[in-house]
């Protein structure tokens, strides 16, 4: 059923999306921290 295999798609982006989020929560926030400028 291609609704199934759209759904899964969408599903997988989400949370792809997600992951990458996280990253660059994590990548963001010490450099952030270390920076003198508050570049976020």
């Amino acid at each position: 059923d291609s609704r199934n295999e759209g759904t899964s798609i969408d599903q997988g982006i989400a949370y792809v999306l997600m992951l990458v989020a996280l990253v660059l929560t994590y990548l963001i926030h010490p450099l952030d921290a270390l920076s003198p400028y508050k570049l976020f």
